[in-house]
């Protein structure tokens, strides 16, 4: 069952001249973007995508210390999709069963479920074009350059 429309992109609505700044949430929370550490019990193939995943979230200013667990879902979520994508293509999508029929690879299933979690987790936190304008980022911290600033 799908929630009707998904929402056009803020970017694309500035393009289209259709863009509404009162339409806009000004009361969004602004939590803290941080640098969240791996945890020590993650897969071998979630490591390997931590530090990617974590770093593009960051970017998007998104990342707060409650997303953790979350952040551990994408990872480990990404990695079941990975290692099942990996078998269907070293064994095919078609496998023999017992009785020598043909069927659908097992591992098939197995990265469909993963892919469609993985894309709900993605589009929670704005890594796809669509779901970019539902997400409310933290502001990004302006850089301040030592020597432009006044002596004290």
């Amino acid at each position: 069952m799908t929630r009707g429309r998904k929402k056009t992109p803020t970017e694309l609505k500035k393009l289209n001249g259709t863009h509404r700044p009162d339409k806009e949430n000004p009361l969004a929370p602004e939590p803290e973007v941080v640098e969240i550490p791996m945890p020590a019990d993650l897969t071998d193939e979630a490591r390997l995508h931590w530090p990617v995943f974590e770093r593009q979230l960051r970017a998007l200013n998104v990342l707060t210390a409650a997303d953790e667990s979350a952040l551990v879902l994408m990872t480990e979520t990404y990695a079941e999709w990975k290692i099942a994508l990996d078998k269907v293509q070293e064994h095919g999508m078609l496998v023999k069963n017992a009785n020598g029929t043909p069927q659908v690879s097992p591992f098939m299933s197995i990265q469909h479920k993963a892919h469609d979690r993985l894309l709900k987790l993605l589009c929670e936190y704005g890594m796809t074009p669509a779901s970019r304008s539902k997400v409310n980022a933290a502001p990004a911290k302006p850089k301040v350059n030592a020597f432009l600033q006044p002596d004290k």
